[in-house]
């Protein structure tokens, strides 16, 4: 066994499916990443069985706290031009006239955004 392979053994991020070295040092960086920030372990579900795996964030809670994006700047931003944006285009499809004038407050690339988000 190689350095690379006890290393991924060591982080529980060891996929035999690695077959380029690239593959697997991402695989091993993601997990001491998760490491270093504190998070769960996630799962991975294969063909045979559910087990963990390092370089994946433990569900609903990854989901839930936008664990994956890197900072908590970050997530803010997501929660705030993609999230909210998604709630906002389903409310304002259902204002009448008066009240939509809210959509013309935002900025450019907000409304633009909040279009998009329709196609979702």
């Amino acid at each position: 066994m190689d350095t690379l392979e006890k290393l991924a053994m060591k982080y529980q991020a060891y996929e035999e499916t690695d077959h380029s070295e690239f593959r697997r040092k991402a695989r091993i960086l993601q997990s001491m990443w998760r490491e270093e920030q504190g998070y769960s372990i996630g799962e991975h579900k294969g063909n045979d069985g559910i087990r963990q795996l390092g370089s994946r964030l433990k569900m609903p809670e990854a989901e839930n706290e936008l664990l994956n994006y890197l900072s908590p700047t970050i997530r803010q931003v997501v929660r705030e031009e993609v999230i909210d944006l998604k709630f906002c285009k389903r409310e304002t499809a259902s204002m009448t006239a008066s009240t939509f004038s809210f959509t013309q407050k935002i900025t450019p690339i907000a409304r633009m955004r909040l279009n998009d988000t329709a196609n979702v």
